[in-house]
């Protein structure tokens, strides 16, 4: 029997609306039932930008969810380039998920190059370490800069991070009532703690405050903006950072034209980083000169301010989700057992991470995971993701992973990088994030804010902009 016209268009229009809505239904990212719903949902794009769209949509609401998809059943996911205005372009986009796939993108660092972050950082501010691989600028003045931030140091760190928290919390909490007239202090700890501290710390303890906090505050987010999260090579924000680097380092030149004279005159004068760089010239490390010298004392700054603060933030938030963990924490806090506490942030930090992968690019043609059946061939020129908040889950390295755990060795731990690219103030990392955080926990019945204010708010952009919490004034 042969349909009438208006039957067979009618036949035609339901079958399109149940295509549609199987390939359009919205999908609870943040709380999925199928076991495999992200997988589903990327395989069901017909467009290779929309499988790229997928996966990067599923990585910034569930990350978790995503990586443990992605070891049990597809640990390695290749597809559509990242689009780039400028900058490099890539052949394909990578994900790895397994700790020992990431460990091996990580390790082969004349494969799977730092170029990205490189290629910025030279118009900025010139060639820095974070942007080389195996060169002069990690063999040599990375282990420079260690021997100047020696573990006789720590107490003193920590001392003034304690200061500097206690006084941007004074100074940033506003006092209000509620209902019944209990007084309130309430506080926007994005800007005037989490990021204020690491970079009033970069003056005091590093020797290079800057002509004012606005501007290192700026000079901060948009240096980092564009080397670490600028992948789509966004020429404004390019811009923005090129303008920073150079008021920077037009800065650092005149400081330390300062510093050397007030040194000249009296050696003990200062005891900071750059003070111990000029005082020893070049007497013990050839080749740092002062051109060099301005670039390092640039990246005491480039590695402090925005991984701070989205450390600190991430981690208070995902306390404030575990009520028992919460009270542990402040528990610790209040006994002073900083170790305990440290345990309590870094296993916060493991499920709430301030990156999930770290960005490595293919100079190469590469077989990763060889012999194994997940052996993926990894095309030159392709964006490789590797996934070190997977490895941190992965089930095959780490017992228990979905638990909250505090007897974690820090070795396990990738929040502060890996190998070569390990952060180089990793020890003051140590120290500065959970003392901020114990200031913090200090305040009586601390909390998020009522409503969305109480939320981490990006506005749109890569880092934490806005994060309010209350607590009891007594």
């Amino acid at each position: 029997m042969k349909l009438r016209p208006a039957a067979t268009a009618l036949s035609l229009a339901a079958t399109a609306c149940v295509v549609s809505c199987s390939l359009f239904a919205p999908i609870n990212r943040l709380h999925p039932t199928d076991p495999q719903a992200f997988l589903k949902d990327y395989d069901r794009q017909w467009l290779e930008v929309l499988k790229l769209k997928t996966l990067f949509s599923w990585l910034q609401d569930n990350s978790i969810e995503t990586f443990k998809e992605m070891r049990a059943h597809r640990p390695i996911i290749t597809t559509a380039p990242v689009p780039t205005k400028a900058g490099l372009k890539f052949t394909s986009t990578v994900l790895v998920a397994n700790r020992q796939d990431v460990v091996e993108v990580l390790d082969k660092w004349d494969t799977f190059t730092v170029r990205l972050y490189g290629s910025k950082m030279d118009e900025c501010m010139g060639a820095y370490m974070l942007g080389r691989d195996h060169t002069r600028y990690n063999l040599v003045e990375k282990p420079y800069m260690r021997h100047l931030m020696p573990p006789s140091d720590f107490p003193r760190i920590k001392r003034q991070v304690v200061s500097l928290a206690h006084k941007a919390i004074a100074e940033g909490t506003q006092t209000t009532t509620d209902k019944n007239g209990k007084a309130i202090g309430r506080i926007e700890i994005v800007n005037k703690v989490a990021r204020r501290v690491p970079i009033l710390l970069t003056g005091t303890y590093g020797g290079f405050p800057g002509p004012d906090e606005a501007s290192m505050f700026r000079w901060s987010r948009a240096t980092q903006a564009d080397f670490f999260k600028n992948i789509k090579a966004e020429p404004p924000i390019h811009a923005d950072a090129i303008r920073a680097g150079h008021e920077m380092t037009a800065y650092i030149d005149s400081l330390i034209t300062e510093k050397r004279a007030l040194l000249t005159q009296n050696p003990e004068a200062e005891d900071t980083i750059l003070a111990r760089m000029l005082k020893q010239g070049t007497n013990k490390v050839q080749g740092i000169t002062d051109d060099r010298m301005i670039i390092l004392t640039a990246g005491l700054l480039i590695g402090a301010g925005e991984t701070t603060q989205a450390a600190v933030c991430k981690c208070l938030t995902e306390l404030f989700t575990r009520p028992a963990e919460l009270q542990g924490a402040i528990k610790a806090a209040r006994e002073n057992n900083d170790d305990l506490l440290g345990r309590y942030v870094w296993e916060a930090l493991r499920f709430r991470p301030g990156n999930s992968v770290l960005p490595r690019y293919a100079e190469q043609d590469y077989i990763l995971a060889k012999g194994t059946p997940r052996e993926t061939k990894i095309a030159k020129g392709s964006l490789v993701l590797a996934g070190t908040q997977s490895a941190m889950f992965d089930e095959t390295f780490v017992k228990n992973p979905e638990q909250f755990r505090l007897d974690r060795p820090q070795s396990m731990y990738m929040i502060l990088g890996y190998g070569w690219h390990r952060c180089l103030g990793d020890h003051i990392s140590l120290i500065q994030v959970p003392q901020i955080i114990k200031a913090l926990l200090l305040k009586k019945n601390l909390r998020p804010a009522p409503g969305k204010q109480g939320e981490i708010n990006q506005k749109g952009g890569p880092f934490p902009e806005q994060y309010i919490l209350e607590y009891d004034r007594n």
